[in-house]
Order: structure tokens, then sequence, then C-alpha cells
């Protein structure tokens, strides 16, 4: 269980990844749909040769491929359960940052939200904490168990 605590940065390095990814494709997608090179059609699937040469979509898919190859490396070492809540942080970075870049609203519900991702993360990190001091206890338990003579020493007799 130790190892799950001990690949929390990478997951956060996973995770960050992915924002940038999202966040460079979007950005591509704004350029594509405000200002469309020469020859687009304003058909998406008819447009795809263009959306997929833009320079922040691939960008995008760069920086998202990464990500993915890092967490297949988190699959390696994590529980799938403690890792994969993680990922929700991306939710709360990507509500950050609609508004800044984007002139995306965030409202008071959006920030309950945040609010309630964190708190989640924080009680399965907490219960993965206390959960890894309950296996260390038990551990030395059953060691200090090992370690103790026989209550009942075994009879042994000699016989001529």
């Amino acid at each position: 269980m130790g190892e799950n605590i001990r690949t929390i940065p990478v997951i956060v390095l996973a995770v960050s990844l992915g924002v940038v990814g999202q966040v460079l494709m979007k950005y591509g997608m704004n350029q594509y749909r405000l200002n469309p090179p020469p020859g687009a059609t304003g058909k998406f699937v008819k447009d795809l040769k263009y959306i997929f040469l833009n320079i922040a979509v691939l960008a995008g898919f760069g920086s998202y491929g990464i990500s993915t190859i890092i967490w297949l490396y988190v699959l390696t070492r994590a529980d799938l359960s403690f890792a994969y809540p993680f990922i929700s942080i991306s939710y709360i970075a990507v509500i950050l940052i609609g508004p800044w870049l984007f002139k995306e609203s965030i409202d008071r519900w959006k920030i309950f939200a945040i609010i309630l991702i964190i708190l989640g993360v924080c009680c399965m990190t907490i219960s993965e904490r206390v959960a890894e001091k309950e296996e260390v206890r038990q551990s030395q338990a059953s060691e200090t168990t090992a370690s103790l003579p026989d209550e009942n020493p075994p009879n042994i007799h000699f016989t001529l």
C-alpha cells in the first residue's frame, strides 16, 4: 500500500499533462472555429485534415499521449481504486482555467463542485494512509507474536 502514496507525484504529472492536452486542443479548436484555414468548409468531418494540422491540436494530442503513457506506468505501481479518483483533479483545473483562458463562466455551483472534489480526493488519500498504518501495525503485531516463545513447550520424553 505504501506504493500507492509514493505514486502521487507521478499521478499528478499524468493528470497535469492531460489538462495541458485538453487546453491545447480547446485552443486549437477555437482557432479553427474563429479563424478557419483557407479551404476549410466549416463541416467538422470534412475539415478533419485542417484540424489535425493545427499546431495547438497536435501539441494537445502529444501532451495527452504522454499523459497516457505516464498513466500506464501509474497503473503498474498503484491500485486503480486509489489512482483513478485523482483524475478528478483535472476537472478542477479545467474549471479554473476555462474562465482565465477562454472567457468561460464560473458560478457558485462550479465552486461547490470543486470543493466536493477536493474533499473526496482528500478523504481517499487519508483513507489510504490509515489503511497503510493499520497494515504496518498488523505486520508488527504478527512479527512480535512470532518471536515470542511458545507458552506450552513441547513435552519431550526420553525412554531407555
